[in-house]
């Protein structure tokens, strides 16, 4: 019996296909929520988004233990952070909607930029100028302050789309 291994893109697609799922939950299912006296329906899209966020996050874990370095040192690997960071401040702050579909599109799209650049060689020059440590704490910074912009302008598309 043959197993294959587990790879960092299958999970990154797997995030895509739930934050896809997750639009089209919050597109078709927002009357049944709103006539719906029952409570069940607002978990649904916030364990998907959960799920999502895992997917990512064992994705570039992933990706770092196999390459057996520093994480997000590569760009497709920010890219992918960034998503994950715009779903967690997506948590931190919540945006109830008529348009909450298109926070999670974008963030999708974004997730799967980076994987059609993840099959690019992942072995890149890197100037060692910084310790590594100062290197991955200002990279981690810059995934927080893009997955914030993301989440901020998805909601503000969102807003401006309501109101029009």
């Amino acid at each position: 019996m043959m197993f294959t291994p587990l790879l960092a893109t299958n999970f990154f697609i797997a995030a895509v296909f739930c934050l896809a799922g997750k639009g089209i939950i919050h597109l078709v299912a927002d009357r049944w929520q709103q006539e719906s006296t029952s409570k069940k329906w607002q978990n649904i899209p916030r364990a998907i988004a959960g799920l999502a966020l895992l997917c990512l996050t064992i994705g570039l874990a992933l990706a770092t233990v196999q390459r057996c370095g520093w994480p997000l040192q590569t760009a497709p690997e920010v890219i992918v952070a960034s998503a994950a960071a715009a779903l967690l401040w997506r948590f931190v702050h919540p945006y109830h909607g008529k348009w909450e579909a298109l926070n999670d599109w974008n963030v999708g799209g974004l997730a799967a930029w980076g994987i059609i650049r993840w099959t690019m060689p992942q072995t890149a020059v890197r100037a060692q100028l910084m310790p590594q440590p100062w290197q991955f704490i200002l990279h981690l910074l810059l995934v927080l302050a893009c997955g914030a912009f993301i989440h901020a302008s998805g909601v503000a598309m969102a807003c401006l789309l309501t109101e029009a």
